[in-house]
């Protein structure tokens, strides 16, 4: 069954981009951005607070990094605030202050790093569940294509192939009439175990929904993605004759040498591949190399 998918992205291409950079280098424009403060709070006088713009150096580091280097952020920035207070030639009526505003500041900092570090927290997780299948623990839907986009984005820059794998359980609907929906559900989730053991930790592996899953391969040539499907359905076939599941598996399998039209497309040739495998008897891998289509099963 050939899926559609929808044209979403969890986060924009610069926050991603942001959030790619090196600890070293986010750190750096942290620290330039809070002296920039301070001297846009020094040149401007005391009259204007630009407390508030110190969130943006917290707030880069605390996303991008850590909660621990927001935190350290918020000390710069609360030590920039001070310095730039006593700079500009603010007179208190109190030596003690200008410390007790820098304090109240620090205090604020940190609440602001904490309350964001918590909210990250949160998206993360939230992520996490919209993009997890609760039943095999894989990637659903979702989850692939986020992360098949940036395979597809990587082959256009690389031109490094790239294969998909569409696998389909064989006769799963008698092992639901048979032995009911829990065995059922059970054979899922052993094969989708069997399945996560035997990919690279680069590989994409995902439910698409009902006995149907998908396995990307970044990188990876026809020849070596057909030695891989091979073995992971030598393995898939023993797991089921272990536990006297009535199954076997299609594969279709297609390996990319050149960006396809869409996510869609990519997909569409994989499933495509895997009705053949079943039309030529089932528990076979039929494959091809697209643009220059050479099947064989």
């Amino acid at each position: 069954m050939a899926f559609a998918f929808r044209n979403t992205a969890t986060q924009s291409q610069v926050l991603r981009w942001v959030e790619n950079q090196p600890t070293a280098i986010l750190i750096l424009v942290g620290i330039l951005l809070d002296l920039f403060v301070g001297w846009v709070e020094y040149a401007t006088g005391y009259e204007i607070d630009s407390a508030v713009f110190y969130l943006a150096p917290i707030a880069l580091v605390t996303r991008c990094v850590g909660l621990t280097t927001g935190i350290f952020m918020s000390v710069l920035c609360a030590a920039t605030w001070l310095v730039a207070d006593f700079a500009s030639g603010h007179e208190h009526s109190h030596s003690l202050i200008p410390y007790w505003n820098a304090l109240v500041n620090f205090g604020f900092f940190i609440a602001f790093s904490v309350a964001l570090a918590k909210i990250k927290d949160s998206m993360e997780l939230l992520r996490e569940m919209t993009e997890t299948d609760p039943l095999t623990g894989i990637l659903n839907t979702r989850g692939f294509e986020q992360r098949a986009r940036v395979e597809i984005d990587r082959l256009s820059r690389y031109k490094r192939a790239l294969s998909v794998a569409y696998l389909d359980v064989d006769n799963f609907k008698a092992v639901n009439d048979s032995f009911g929906h829990s065995v059922g559900d059970g054979l899922l989730v052993r094969l989708a175990a069997v399945l996560r053991a035997s990919i690279r930790e680069i590989d994409v592996l995902a439910r698409l929904g009902g006995d149907e899953f998908v396995i990307l391969f970044p990188e990876t040539k026809s020849e070596l993605a057909q030695r891989a499907m091979n073995r992971i359905k030598d393995r898939l076939l023993e797991e089921v004759r272990e536990n006297g599941w009535p199954v076997t598996v299609s594969i279709g399998l297609v390996t990319f040498l050149s960006p396809p039209v869409s996510l869609d497309e990519m997909v569409r040739k994989a499933d495509y591949l895997m009705y053949q495998a079943k039309n030529h008897g089932k528990n076979g891998l039929v494959s091809s190399i697209h643009p220059d289509e050479d099947s064989s099963a």
